[in-house]
């Protein structure tokens, strides 16, 4: 049976300055699935991020964790207030912080270029990760080469996550992801110290998705607020997945909040 260890933070950990991961990627690449992992690796650890849903197309995180910042207004204006306000808390409590900003929307793309948030954050005590979600297909890498082109990744940690739900099927592992080898976003984050890490497939997770249960729910097999439950072999997965997920991401999680 799979299983995860909780420990508290090390002295070390707790030396470290506080953390900024923002999640970006195409509409179905798992975003938010990757996002919720790493808020609930956070709780596993006995931290408490900070969290930001500005996805104003797929609001998801703010479902799951009721206690998510986010913009019930759908204007631009309205989305870069609500970053600015979130930003200023997050930078006053020096408090490690989780934000998706979505995709194909391209107010992330505006959150970035306004207000220089690497510079900002990296000016205030923090260190920036960016986190990418892809499946096989090159054209997920379509918002990653935007910010490459106008070097707005310049400075930051990246973390390109390989979608195995999104992969060539006449392969398993990374070597689904063949078709991306040659491809210039991945050869210039590369190049940059980015870092390429496989994400497992896990099996019903759009039911996860349906019935807002976190992932810590699901793997308890705890009842969601419509009453819904996984059961024993869904919940069973989900254990398993997390500790695949744990696995994948161990070599990395010094870039992770």
């Amino acid at each position: 049976m799979s299983s995860r260890k909780s420990a508290p933070p090390s002295d070390n950990d707790k030396q470290q300055p506080p953390r900024f991961l923002m999640g970006s990627g195409r509409g179905g690449s798992g975003k938010s699935l990757c996002l919720s992992y790493m808020i609930e690796r956070c709780l596993q650890h006995t931290r408490r991020p900070l969290i930001a849903d500005l996805d104003r197309t797929n609001r998801t995180l703010s479902q799951l964790y009721p206690g998510a910042f986010t913009c019930e207004e759908a204007s631009d204006s309205a989305v870069m207030h609500s970053c600015i306000q979130f930003l200023d808390a997050m930078i006053a409590s020096q408090t490690s912080a989780i934000m998706d900003i979505g995709g194909g929307d391209f107010i992330g793309l505006k959150i970035l270029t306004e207000l220089s948030i690497v510079d900002l954050l990296q000016a205030n005590n923090f260190k920036v990760t960016f986190l990418f979600p892809v499946g096989s297909d090159p054209d997920y890498l379509a918002p990653v080469a935007r910010l490459l082109e106008m070097n707005l990744l310049e400075g930051a940690d990246i973390i390109m996550a390989l979608n195995g739900a999104l992969a060539d099927e006449s392969a398993t592992g990374m070597a689904g992801f063949k078709s991306l080898a040659d491809a210039p976003e991945i050869k210039a984050i590369r190049n940059m110290g980015g870092q390429l890490v496989f994400m497992p497939k896990l099996p019903g997770a759009r039911v996860l998705a349906e019935h807002r249960l976190t992932l810590s729910q699901a793997a308890a097999d705890h009842p969601a607020e419509d009453g819904f439950r996984l059961g024993v072999t869904r919940s069973f997965q989900v254990r398993r997945w997390l500790a695949e997920m744990d696995q994948s991401f161990d070599r990395i999680t010094g870039i992770l909040p």
